[in-house]
Parts: C-alpha cells; structure tokens; sequence
C-alpha cells in the first residue's frame, strides 16, 4: 500500500508499505488507492489537500473520476463548437449583407 510520510499537516515523503510494518511509521497515512497525493500536499482531518497556484487555494484531492473528465471535455468542445457556430452565422449574414448592396 502507498503510505504518505508527514511532518505536521506535510507531506514529505511517499513509500509503499507492507500493511503489516506500517507501526514502524508512526508518521505514516495510507493513501488510498484513487486518491493522487504527493510530496507537498496536506493532510488534516482525514484528508488530503493541495494548493492550487491558479486559484491561490488550498483544495481537497478528491478520488479520480474518469466520467468527470470525460463531462468537463465535452462541455469545452460544445463551448466551442457554439462559438465557432455563431461566428460562422455572423460571417453568412455579412455576406448575404454585402450581396443585397
């Protein structure tokens, strides 16, 4: 099992583990197995945490849902394909603006 190595809230370090020698890590907390956390990351309460630079917040690692990403891909396709949609109805108008001249 992977178990990560914390100093206070940090994590410091990532090992894997016999579940069986895991008290010889008394600072040791296993990580579960859909849960992507590493060196740098915090854990409180239970749970894992990482500061995100484009926000400047510290967000919780939730497990890896592959059908979440798949959602959030076909939302950004259909956001372009709409404006690429109203760009194309704006350029036929142009035209047919510019024939009836």
């Amino acid at each position: 099992m992977k178990y990560a190595i914390l100093e206070g809230e940090k994590i410091t370090n990532t090992i894997e583990l016999d579940p069986h020698t895991a008290f010889a890590f008394p600072d040791a907390v296993v990580i579960p197995e859909n849960i992507f956390a590493g060196i740098d990351d915090s854990y409180r309460d239970g749970r894992f945490y990482r500061y995100n630079e484009e926000t400047q917040q510290e967000e919780e690692i939730l497990p890896y849902d592959p059908m979440a990403a798949y959602a959030q891909e076909l939302q950004n396709y259909q956001t372009e394909l709409a404006q690429l949609t109203v760009d194309t109805d704006y350029r036929l108008l142009m035209l047919e603006t510019m024939s009836m001249a």
